[in-house]
């Protein structure tokens, strides 16, 4: 049986793998999901090539196809996406048997349903299970430019500057991440391989922190120092009264109800 682990021996198993398919499930129930690129998917596939894999990401929410000729399979997803990951890894232990199956992402550290699917549940770092040193991400191992949402008329990039969380809430998947800020200098390198005419969308979770200073300078030397910062909060999901009133009784403080909307 897999075992949610961070072990010497995960790293064991993909000292033989020579390539990697990354799969991200698809999701039926954020709004355009086709238009957010998998960044964390992303930085998986750059830590893999790095360790001198063969890799690929597939996105099934452009209907992309699942190839049958590689050595392991890393899928990602969060929780609403558990059938979906299921039913992939069913259909690759079908087809691929051989094959080495790997589960990462927010919902590794939950799952119960399908664990004796996966020879793998990962809930570490990405550079820790493949080895590799931590760089920035490789923007070439995925057509970015059929992602990104329109902000001031351009397509937007995702970029994230920052990994887990400062603060150690029970009841977040946050809490199992340590809380990280990546460098100048490799902020830098992955800043330069997006287009010139390509808006910057930052997708961290915490990014008005002074941990960030350093990047928000960065980004205000963009164009010049030219670059127009805007702060647009999340809307995944539709938000109805209905909505509204389920989590006004559900949460810890049954009198009130908060949502985040553009």
């Amino acid at each position: 049986m897999a075992r949610r682990e961070r072990s010497q021996n995960s790293a064991d198993k993909i000292s033989g793998v020579r390539s990697i398919c990354f799969i991200n499930p698809r999701d039926y129930l954020t709004l355009e999901p086709a238009l957010d690129l998998p960044y964390h998917l992303l930085r998986a596939a750059t830590a893999a090539k790095n360790a001198g894999m063969d890799v690929k990401i597939i996105d099934l929410n452009h209907d992309d196809e699942i190839p049958d000729d590689f050595d392991a399979y890393g899928i990602t997803g969060v929780t609403c996406q558990h059938r979906a990951i299921i039913n992939i890894a069913i259909d690759i232990r079908q087809r691929r048997p051989d094959a080495l199956l790997i589960l990462g992402g927010r919902h590794a550290p939950f799952i119960d349903e399908g664990i004796d699917l996966f020879d793998i549940i990962w809930t570490g770092k990405a550079e820790e299970l493949f080895r590799a040193p931590e760089r920035p991400v490789d923007y070439s191992l995925i057509d970015w430019r059929r992602y990104g949402r329109e902000v001031d008329g351009r397509k937007s990039v995702i970029v994230m500057f920052s990994e887990g969380c400062p603060f150690s809430c029970n009841f977040c998947y946050n809490a199992y991440r340590d809380f990280r800020v990546i460098d100048r200098s490799c902020a830098e390198k992955e800043l330069s391989q997006i287009d010139d005419d390509a808006a910057i969308f930052v997708a961290d979770d915490f990014f008005s922190l002074k941990t960030h200073g350093h990047i928000l300078d960065l980004l205000k030397g963009v164009d010049g120092g030219s670059c127009r910062m805007q702060r647009k909060s999340r809307e995944t999901r539709r938000f109805s009264s209905n909505m509204a009133q389920n989590l006004s009784t559900s949460g810890r403080n049954p009198d009130r109800a908060i949502c985040f909307t553009k």
